[in-house]
């Protein structure tokens, strides 16, 4: 695909150049361009734009169908299970409640169960049947923090307070999973056995008076005791059932990820068939599906198509979803427009900027060959704002721009319409005022990706041949698009892509092992086996997920 234009506007075009004001695009052009691809996440703080939607093919749906299926090793699943879950019930955020009771002559408070402890946790799928796992805990503990209580004999009160702790219990549980009518996985656990350990009890009374009918005393805390082994029983019987389908559930809504299958699982991994299009976008509900396609045995593989890649982009972009919004480095501040634009730099002194980039059209991938994968990214619209610091700054800045006799002004209305934003002279304080936007298109290419000995990837960044940039508005005098495109081709071609290729045979994680890549003009299958000890996986995964793995068993008062 080309963008280039004819050779009477980039003569045209080339009279104008100012190479200060060529400079200064070209910088921040090159910041974007290490921060951009393949980076950050879509950027949801701002109203959705028409630009898109209003450019659409009559009678074409918002959302087209994508899919990717996703498969993981039961031996997976287990790491895990050991290096998240555990961690989690463990973490001292974890706790359940009993309420107070009082019966006969005996009163309790709340009983507070905190410190779970799990010596080991295993999972297997598939069991007993497609649509369920088992999970076995060994050495399963929990402390009942220390807790009031009071007997009544004859009118005499005596109150003490005890603490508990219940030890060596083993829990099988069974899970069960079904396909929500919104796409959502709903876990069930279906059985919950515990093999009940020891709990051990310590009991202390407030007042030694209270110590003189020892008899009365032992036959009060025997009662004592009974109620609370009853009760922290009850408790972990009737609550571990429902708090563990509760947080599996609240996960599985947190993910920004549907599935159009239940988990299909077998005796060694677990398999799904997702919806490509993350939930956020908003795209109508797939129909589920019935088949899974055949997948590589790897530890972890997934399988996905060009046209798949291809309709989660277009569903991405017409929900205008491809926007980034990036603070440009301290250095990069108006003390670049002492020369292009002084007005602006006397009346904003270094004043901070930021970019705003929003993709107008659908980026296109396309496999070709050889191992061969191309991104064209078209009418990338790049939009450069100065940020004053105060109303002053603000109210000058503004007065300088809105009186600065430079064509493209009338433009800004349709770039703030195209990035989704209200006119810039309507902006409050403390917002961005618009200064430069561009339309950028571009094709980029790798070739020759493929996994050498299953340990590292290599590639070859192509060089680019088609880059085309249009103004589409300036504040900042007259801006060489045609000396953009050449310099921009010249940095890519000559710095960016030889220090990328450098690094080629880029090393993959210690862990992955035997990776593979398989990909025809259709597909791409791409799996690999993990290599971990016990005790490197959880160093590894908990220093990740920490956060994320406190909300995995959290339990509530009732």
């Amino acid at each position: 695909m080309s963008f280039t234009r004819s050779t009477a506007v980039k003569a045209e075009r080339t009279a104008s150049a100012q190479p200060l004001t060529t400079l200064l695009v070209l910088s921040c052009l090159l910041l974007l361009s290490g921060t951009l691809v393949l980076r950050g996440p879509f950027n949801d703080a701002f109203p959705l734009g028409s630009y898109l939607n209003a450019n659409r093919t009559y009678g074409e749906p918002y959302c087209r169908p994508a899919s990717a299926a996703v498969s993981v090793a039961t031996s997976i699943i287990n790491i895990f299970a050991q290096t998240v879950v555990i961690p989690a019930v463990q973490d001292e955020s974890c706790m359940a409640v009993v309420p107070e009771y009082e019966e006969d002559h005996i009163w309790v408070d709340r009983m507070v169960l905190q410190h779970f402890r799990m010596g080991a946790l295993t999972v297997k799928t598939a069991t007993p049947n497609a649509q369920s796992m088992t999970a076995s805990a060994n050495s399963f503990g929990v402390q009942v923090n220390e807790t009031r209580f009071r007997y009544t004999y004859m009118g005499i009160s005596c109150y003490g307070h005890f603490i508990a702790t219940l030890n060596d219990t083993d829990i099988d549980a069974v899970i069960g999973f079904t396909l929500l009518p919104e796409n959502r996985w709903n876990a069930t656990v279906t059985q919950l056995k515990f093999r009940w350990g020891t709990l051990a009890i310590y009991h202390k009374l407030d007042s030694k008076m209270c110590g003189i009918a020892q008899a009365l005393i032992e036959l009060f805390t025997g009662q004592l005791d009974k109620y609370i082994v009853e009760k922290v029983q009850r408790k972990l019987e009737t609550d571990g059932r429902s708090k563990a389908a509760e947080v599996l559930n609240s996960l599985f809504a947190q993910v920004d990820v549907l599935a159009l299958t239940p988990p299909v699982m077998t005796t060694d991994r677990l398999s799904v068939v997702l919806d490509a299009t993350p939930a956020s976008v908003g795209c109508p509900l797939q129909p589920p599906v019935t088949d899974l396609p055949p997948l590589l045995p790897r530890n972890i593989v997934a399988h996905t198509t060009v046209n798949d890649i291809n309709n989660a982009l277009y569903n991405i972009a017409v929900n205008d979803r491809l926007r980034w919004m990036y603070q440009l480095p301290d250095a990069i501040n108006t003390s670049l427009f002492a020369d292009v634009l002084p007005e602006v730099y006397e009346m904003c002194v270094e004043c901070p900027m930021y970019t705003l980039v929003r993709s107008s059209s659908q980026p296109v991938v396309v496999f070709l060959p050889l191992n061969t994968v191309t991104l064209t990214l078209r009418d990338l619209v790049v939009g450069l704002y100065v940020v004053p610091r105060t109303a002053a700054e603000r109210d000058a800045v503004g007065e300088v721009t809105a009186n600065h006799n430079v064509p493209y002004r009338e433009k800004f209305v349709e770039v703030s319409r195209r990035l989704g934003l209200v006119d810039d002279t309507a902006a409050e304080a403390g917002d961005g005022i618009a200064v430069l936007a561009l339309s950028c298109s571009a094709t980029f290419g790798v070739h020759n990706i493929s996994f050498e000995r299953g340990r590292a990837v290599r590639y070859n960044v192509l060089s680019v041949n088609d880059f085309a940039v249009d103004v589409v508005a300036s504040l900042i005098g007259n801006v060489s698009a045609v000396e953009i495109e050449q310099k921009g081709m010249r940095i890519w071609n000559k710095v960016v892509v030889p220090i990328v290729n450098a690094k080629s045979p880029y090393k993959l994680p210690f862990f992955v092992r035997e990776a593979e890549l398989i990909m025809t003009l259709v597909n791409v299958d791409g799996g690999f086996n993990v290599g971990l000890r016990q005790g490197i996986a959880s160093s590894l995964v908990l220093n990740v997920s920490e956060r994320n793995a406190r909300m995995l068993l959290l339990w509530n008062s009732t």
